[in-house]
């Protein structure tokens, strides 16, 4: 979270932007993104966003540096394991099928 922190002051502070004045043009707290950028914190996925549309940050690097997976990829991933799963039982009931049909040939 500190490498996290440290990407976020340091894109602040390259746009000349005071924390303060970010608190109050985003409606949120000083304190509380002060303790994000100095890694005492978990930054969640909109204050992140927040981050990464005004200081021009990829929100994918800074969610990896979060430990986390963007909101549309785990959506990606759960949908494909449930796809995964649908694919994994139709093979089951297939391979089941066609043990029924193999006994009723060799009968």
């Amino acid at each position: 979270m500190v490498q996290l922190g440290n990407a976020l002051r340091r894109a602040r502070m390259k746009y000349v932007t005071g924390l303060r004045e970010l608190a109050r043009e985003e409606d949120l707290s000083a304190e509380f993104l002060s303790a994000i950028e100095l890694g005492k914190a978990k930054a969640p996925e909109s204050v992140l966003k927040v981050y990464a549309k005004r200081f021009r940050l990829d929100i994918t690097e800074l969610m990896r540096l979060a430990g986390r997976i963007p909101t549309d990829l785990k959506k990606h991933l759960l949908k494909s394991k449930k796809n995964m799963e649908r694919a994994r039982e139709n093979m089951r009931r297939n391979q089941s099928r066609q043990r029924r049909e193999m006994k009723k040939v060799s009968n």
